[in-house]
């Protein structure tokens, strides 16, 4: 009896200190296993957050474009003060990439750009009708000062979307062009085009 129960203790300390040692071998895998995990995770939710930035930062770009169409034209009608029949279909359109913008508000929760852009948005609408008394050169610039303050949301949408932040230097290097240094680019070549359409509308009006 006495033999039995030694040998049943000692059975039992025998699986104990195998599922020891089993334990004490799976622990840096299972270790390694949370940390892949983890870093898989937060890889994941790193391009996701990028994907956002993307979507929300190519449909700013295209109110911009909008913005800067419709300044040229108010520009040269104001400047030529003939009637753009044309001018309501260029209003539009800026509004309808308002209205896409406002479409995409959990993109902007999710980039916590929401008060941001509601504040861009009131600039930009107010921008679009030219006030009593306005010269026309004032009525470009407040139009371009709301085209500026896009391109600061958009930028802002870069920083909090990850786009500029990207650990592989040659996409780093993409999305700096894509956020940063291509809707510069684009709206100096608009405020020229638009300035410049603006004087020749104007000269041929007083020839």
């Amino acid at each position: 009896m006495t033999n039995t129960k030694v040998l049943a203790k000692f059975s039992l300390i025998k699986r104990c200190f195998t599922l020891f040692a089993v334990m004490l071998f799976l622990l840096p895998f299972g270790g390694a296993v949370y940390l892949f995990v983890n870093a898989t995770n937060n890889e994941i939710a790193f391009t996701e957050k990028e994907l956002v930035g993307v979507r929300y930062h190519n449909t700013l770009f295209e109110t911009m474009l909008a913005a800067q169409r419709y300044r040229g034209q108010t520009f040269m009608a104001a400047q030529s003060g003939k009637e753009n029949p044309k001018l309501s279909e260029f209003k539009n359109a800026l509004l309808q990439h308002v209205r896409e913008v406002d479409a995409l508000d959990e993109d902007a929760a999710a980039l916590d750009l929401t008060a941001h852009w509601e504040q861009v948005k009131t600039q930009m609408i107010g921008s679009q009708e030219l006030m009593q008394n306005e010269k026309p050169i004032a009525f470009f610039q407040r139009q371009t000062e709301a085209i500026y303050s896009l391109k600061a949301l958009m930028q802002e949408v870069g920083n909090n979307s990850n786009l500029i932040l990207d650990p592989e230097l040659e996409t780093y290097y993409m999305m700096d062009v894509m956020v940063n240094i291509t809707p510069r680019i684009i709206e100096n070549l608009g405020y020229l085009r638009g300035r410049i359409t603006g004087i020749l509308a104007a000269q041929k009006v007083t020839e």
